[in-house]
């Protein structure tokens, strides 16, 4: 139905409990599952019939091919190597940097199919294009069986180490016995290279659908989860106009990922339908992934799972209705904490123009690795009234509303407050709610072969299926 449809958020949201696989569709999954690497918790578990990707960020641990990362003074040297004992031991970061063969973990990062482990560490030079094939190979089979199809895909790109396939995109091939990464453009060079493999892998798949003939019956639906992360530095994106600057002026701080200013969560989004979505309309209602599952429940014609509540509403009329429909307009949003307070909190709502935020602080975005400040938490503040912004007027949020000048502050902050609350009694109320273990035990760590230098092996047959060739399937 899409490109990149569903994030899994609360309670439900995976293919497994809304029942696509019942109603005939094929399901298929490329990229990042973030959801535990165990089989139980493999997108095979739930739901999708085919799966190739990464169980994990592609940070967590060491590759033979790095990547610019904002803690890796010396990336390119940052490889797992092929023996027991470092190479070029001075030349290897500690653990702060996690692509570094002291990464914490002491591991390399693992490529799947389906539920097996088939290349360790994964090739980042090739992962996107393998992601294409991969896509281009489920569509096609798909269609050629007749059946409706799902597919999910979550690329790596821009999250740093920011990888790509230099050979193809710009720079030198790095030579690893360099001991600096300046054969290669430095700074935002890497980020708009690896945005421009993006954009080509997902014109593939959108070739792919023109192709097949399948653009008129196909849904897709793209956009991020995250703004650009200030502690990224060169490494990440630019938020403006959305930066946060009441934070930035009151202590410090990150206002882009981690963070509920505008730069931390807004992301844009695009939904194409030929036929049944107007060419280069546009909307400013609120909309947020959560709606993404009632939306394709609706349109594909099967019952959202009963016990439980939804904070997601069917975009079905938004999408189709035309212009001139603001089906959206007094829908409220809560957004969660992520590092700037209790995580999973409800501290942040927003309705129409005007926001609400009763917490502020959180990651200071300084660049130790470029020799500038270590980066620190901003202190973590509760404000009670919260800071209320008009969005429109003020998408930079730098003024909070002044409650004795401002005629609409407390009609604004009334419908927020109320808002908040009622979601808050929702979540406390829910028996499915999920607590995170972060204890790490040897036994289930992610490798195929216990007994080799940071879990070296493949790649296997099942991983050369969607080749690492040089170039990507569609150059």
């Amino acid at each position: 139905m899409g490109t990149r449809p569903l994030k899994q958020r609360e309670g439900c949201s995976s293919p497994h409990e809304l029942p696509l696989k019942q109603a005939g569709y094929a399901t298929g999954m490329a990229g990042k599952w973030h959801l535990g690497h165990r089989t139980r918790f493999l997108p095979r578990a739930h739901g999708f019939d085919r799966f190739l990707g990464l169980a994990m960020s592609h940070d967590y641990g060491c590759t033979d091919h790095p990547g610019p990362d904002t803690n890796c003074k010396r990336w390119a040297q940052q490889t797992c190597g092929g023996g027991g004992a470092l190479r070029g031991g001075g030349s290897v970061d500690g653990p702060e940097c996690p692509i570094s063969r002291r990464n914490p973990w002491g591991s390399s990062v693992p490529l799947y199919v389906d539920d097996a482990i088939v290349e360790q560490p994964v090739d980042h030079r090739t992962l996107h294009g393998r992601y294409a094939a991969f896509a281009a190979s489920f569509v096609a089979s798909a269609a050629a069986a007749g059946r409706p199809f799902f597919l999910y895909m979550a690329y790596s790109h821009l999250h740093t180490p920011i990888v790509y396939d230099i050979a193809r995109y710009g720079g030198t091939i790095i030579n690893s016995s360099s001991s600096s990464s300046s054969s290669l453009e430095a700074g935002r060079g890497h980020y708009s290279r690896a945005v421009r493999e993006l954009d080509n892998s997902v014109g593939h798949t959108v070739g792919t659908l023109r192709r097949l003939g399948l653009s008129n019956t196909t849904l897709l639906l793209f956009t991020g989860d995250n703004g650009g992360g200030d502690f990224q530095c060169d490494y990440g994106g630019d938020n403006a106009p959305y930066l946060g600057l009441w934070q930035r002026s009151h202590d410090g701080g990150s206002t882009g990922k981690t963070s509920t200013w505008e730069g931390g969560h807004r992301e844009p989004g695009l939904a194409v339908w030929l036929g049944h979505i107007a060419p280069g309309a546009t909307s400013n209602s609120l909309v947020s992934q959560l709606d993404f599952l009632p939306t394709i429940a609706l349109l594909a014609g099967v019952p959202l799972p009963t016990g439980r509540d939804y904070d997601g509403l069917d975009l079905a009329p938004e999408l189709f209705a035309g212009p001139g429909r603001r089906i959206l307009s007094r829908r409220l949003l809560v957004h969660p904490n992520s590092g700037e307070g209790p995580p999973g909190g409800l501290d942040t709502a927003r309705i129409g123009r005007y926001k609400a935020k009763w917490r502020s602080g959180g990651i200071h975005h300084g660049c130790k690795a470029k020799g500038g400040p270590e980066a620190r938490k901003a202190p973590l503040r509760y404000h009670s009234p919260p800071l209320l912004f008009d969005l429109e007027a003020d998408p930079a949020e730098a003024f909070p509303l002044d409650p004795t000048t401002s005629p609409l502050h407390a009609a604004a902050l009334r419908l927020l407050e109320r808002g908040r609350a009622a979601a808050q009694r929702s979540v406390a109320a829910d028996p499915l709610r999920s607590a995170v273990d972060w204890a790490e035990r040897e036994a289930v760590r992610p490798c195929c072969d216990p007994g080799a230098a940071m879990c070296r092996c493949g790649p296997s047959t099942k991983a050369e299926a969607f080749p690492a060739t040089a170039r990507p399937p569609w150059g």
